[in-house]
């Protein structure tokens, strides 16, 4: 198959907005908006918040587990065929959560969530990305990121809408419907894994400058100090990415009405959008280590001025600044990654890279509504983020400090 100097544009873009769908699709529209239901839920069922969140664990262990075969099975199958099942079997979460009579079905769905999510949330976008662009690679990732803003900015009062006129389970059933719409056609019939499939090149890049990289390239030889660096700044970045979804709980927990919750996290949707786009861009032109740390200081500023204020203002220009957070976790690590290690070790490096980040999804949402019941308070739990965003700024320094004694020494 061949496309070449057939389409009046790169195909690379039709991949571009593939990537949009999906993204939006499973970490916009379900992923960003799971907090939207906690309230309604513990209330119908009568349980605590460290209950409910407890399937969040359960989701991310699953997917840190099913992450070890990703990188395989995309190497196997046909990518469609992976990704377009898995999506099926990830719309049928939220169904099962929308079906629950007590919270079994509940952590069930998050069991399926998990495994069907690890094939489509966090490493085929970037991997497609890192396949189809050699230029603009950041500029490609901030839009694609921007997917899961905008979708989660502009769903989380639609579903909270739902909610309050047909019931939480309404909520999860539009979830899957929507999500099902948006991305099947995509992954089903568009999708492509590398330019070279169809007789392209990637954007910005010759093809026989990429032969001789990819024959000088070692694919095995990726384990280095700065790779496990990398495992540690995702580790480390994906504690506040759990915290918007506690936005809508914290404000009714300081009596704001729930209306202004979800206003509050669409607010870090909507920074979660910006944020990707404009520091994607900038991150082409000055570098992903200094906006990494960039994004780092404007999100510890967010979780303090989550801390000491319950104004509505503030609160909702706070969850603005908080969408940043997202930038450090999906922007920054794919970048550090193909930074680190060499470009045919990449697929295999880098779900080894979010299984870190996986475990840290899954084990934090039981730690925060932990904190809560004990505290009756999200003070604490946005101080523990603020110490967090700290430690991941040194690490991104002592990252930045062996790529240039690296380049002093070649």
């Amino acid at each position: 198959m061949s496309l070449k100097n057939k389409l009046p544009f790169h195909y690379c873009w039709v991949i571009l907005v593939s990537c949009c769908m999906l993204v939006g699709a499973t970490v916009g529209l379900v992923i960003n908006c799971k907090g939207i239901f906690i309230a309604s839920v513990c209330a119908d069922f009568g349980c605590s918040t460290s209950a409910f969140t407890l399937y969040m664990t359960i989701y991310g262990l699953a997917s840190a587990v099913m992450l070890s075969k990703v990188s395989a099975a995309f190497e196997r199958f046909n990518i469609r065929l992976v990704l377009t099942v898995a999506l099926l079997l990830f719309c049928l979460s939220p169904i099962m959560m929308g079906s629950a009579k007590d919270l079994k079905l509940i952590y069930a769905g998050g069991v399926v969530q998990g495994l069907a999510g690890a094939f489509l949330t966090f490493v085929p976008a970037p991997m497609l990305i890192k396949n189809w662009f050699n230029s603009r690679r950041g500029f490609a990732l901030g839009i694609c990121g921007m997917s899961s803003g905008i979708i989660g900015a502009v769903m989380n009062p639609v579903l909270n809408e739902i909610i309050l006129k047909w019931g939480w389970r309404a909520g999860y059933f539009s979830q899957a419907a929507i999500a099902f719409v948006m991305a099947v056609p995509f992954t089903a019939f568009l999708i492509i894994k590398k330019p070279e499939d169809i007789g392209l090149a990637p954007y910005g890049e010759q093809q026989a400058a990429k032969a001789k990289t990819a024959a000088a390239s070692d694919s095995t030889q990726y384990m280095s100090k700065g790779f496990l660096l990398c495992v540690l700044y995702m580790a480390v970045a994906s504690v506040v990415t759990c915290y918007p979804q506690q936005l809508s709980n914290h404000a009714a927990s300081v009596g704001l009405d729930s209306r202004i919750g979800a206003l509050m996290l669409s607010c870090a949707m909507i920074g979660n959008t910006g944020g990707k786009a404009v520091l994607g861009m900038l991150s082409d032109r000055f570098g992903i280590k200094k906006i990494g740390q960039l994004a780092a200081v404007i999100t510890m500023c967010s979780v303090m001025m989550l801390a000491f204020s319950t104004k509505p203002v503030v609160c909702c220009f706070a969850s603005f600044l908080l969408g940043a957070c997202y930038f450090s976790q999906i922007i920054v690590p794919p970048l550090l990654v193909a930074d680190t290690v060499p470009k045919s070790a990449y697929d295999r490096a880098y779900p080894k890279v979010t299984m870190a980040q996986m475990t840290v999804v899954a084990v934090t949402p039981p730690i925060i509504a932990a904190i809560y019941d004990f505290t009756h308070s999200y003070k604490p739990v946005f101080l523990f983020g603020a110490v967090m965003e700290i430690m991941l700024m040194l690490v991104g320094a002592i990252i930045s400090g062996i790529k240039i004694r690296k380049k002093e020494t070649v």
